[in-house]
């Protein structure tokens, strides 16, 4: 991931502009889990398709940890922020 990428992606994840939502990528365009912010700052469309996990695959994501941290722990987007922040280069 390119730290522009990385920079936009915690910016968006805590400027509250997104509100978060569970088991989805993207609900209606209305809602969105860390993945689909990582997509809308990408330039990706947020619809949970293959393409949208290929970029974040080909962005050195993983997308089962990160829906691990959205979903199943319910992190919020500032503690997955803090979380990308620490451990992605």
């Amino acid at each position: 991931m390119t730290p522009e990428l990385k920079a936009r992606w915690i910016e968006a994840l805590r400027s509250g502009e997104y509100r978060q939502a569970r088991n989805a990528m993207n609900r209606d365009n209305e809602s969105y889990c860390c993945l689909g912010v990582l997509c809308l700052v990408g330039g990706v469309p947020a619809d949970g398709g293959s393409f949208a996990y290929g970029f974040a695959w080909s962005n050195g994501v993983v997308a089962s940890e990160y829906m691990a941290l959205n979903d199943k722990r319910q992190w919020s987007f500032d503690q997955i922020a803090d979380y990308i922040e620490a451990n992605v280069s």
